[in-house]
């Protein structure tokens, strides 16, 4: 038996019981969480370097006009003309947190959990045109200029953490708590972005005009930066038998300076005290 595991022992030993306050030990908990993330808006400074990028990855693909391939050649970015754009986000989102806690005393314990939340998303479209330069040949015809006429770029964020806090507890009679807590979290975040141009002008070759397609070229970024932020909360428990509590809670991960922003969360879960082991 490890020295960590018998020094709980020894301690669990040596806490009085407490009628106001739940069982001291260990208590394992699940809670349900909605939580707003504060998304970043994406602006227009943010897209225009993924356009260059998105049109600079057209070279050598190919296109089909009037179901004849032609191959992209050398082209480039010769001109963005902005338009009207609109943004929305989506940072109210659900998830869930699992943990483990031991209660030391009467009015404090420790917590370490596992926090998941879903996906959140920013999007952008616009109504901008980008003009190129360069060609798009077969082995009949040339032709220049391969226009767009809209923009989209989407911006998914997921987080996952793990948690561990420092519980400060006050009975307020046989059944209800309030308590607060201060600690940290470990997130990792998935950020995945996506920039699209769309709907091409229409090409003229022996007097007619003729649709391309495909009609959007996308490419996309990843990465998944993981940092230890700040974090405190509080709560309200019920007792709802003698090893088993109703949870309520607001927690903050203080992230600000990330692209979520603070992550602010509202919990409700049920706690289950194990109590100490052997006892």
């Amino acid at each position: 038996m490890s020295r960590y595991l018998k020094f709980a022992l020894f301690a669990c030993s040596l806490l009085p019981g407490f009628v106001n306050a739940t069982p001291m030990g260990f208590y394992i908990g699940g809670e349900f969480v909605e939580a707003n993330t504060k998304v970043s808006r994406i602006n227009s400074s943010e897209v225009t370097p993924s356009i260059y990028s998105t049109v600079g990855s057209m070279t050598g693909n190919s296109v089909y006009v009037n179901g004849v391939s032609y191959k992209i050649n050398n082209i480039m970015v010769a001109s963005i003309v902005p338009g009207s754009a609109q943004t929305n986000v989506k940072d109210r989102v659900s998830g869930a947190h699992i943990y483990l806690g031991y209660q030391v005393l009467n009015q404090l314990a420790f917590e370490l959990g596992y926090l998941y939340l879903r996906d959140q998303t920013s999007n952008y479209t616009a109504n901008t045109m980008v003009n190129t330069s360069g060609t798009i040949t077969n082995s009949v015809n040339t032709i220049s200029n391969l226009n767009f006429n809209s923009v989209t770029r989407t911006n998914t964020y997921n987080e996952k953490a793990i948690d561990l806090n420092m519980k400060a507890i006050v009975p307020i009679n046989h059944y209800f708590n309030v308590y607060a807590k201060i600690g940290g979290a470990y997130l990792k975040t998935r950020s995945q972005s996506s920039t699209s141009i769309a709907n091409p002008n229409h090409v003229v070759i022996g007097g007619i005009s003729y649709p391309v397609t495909p009609v959007s070229f996308t490419t996309s970024t990843s990465s998944t930066p993981s940092k230890i932020y700040p974090g405190l909360g509080v709560g309200i428990s019920y007792l709802l038998s003698d090893n088993t509590e109703l949870n309520g809670s607001w927690y903050r991960i203080i992230s600000k300076g990330n692209n979520i922003g603070n992550i602010d969360m509202l919990a409700l879960g049920l706690e289950y005290h194990i109590g100490c082991l052997g006892s």
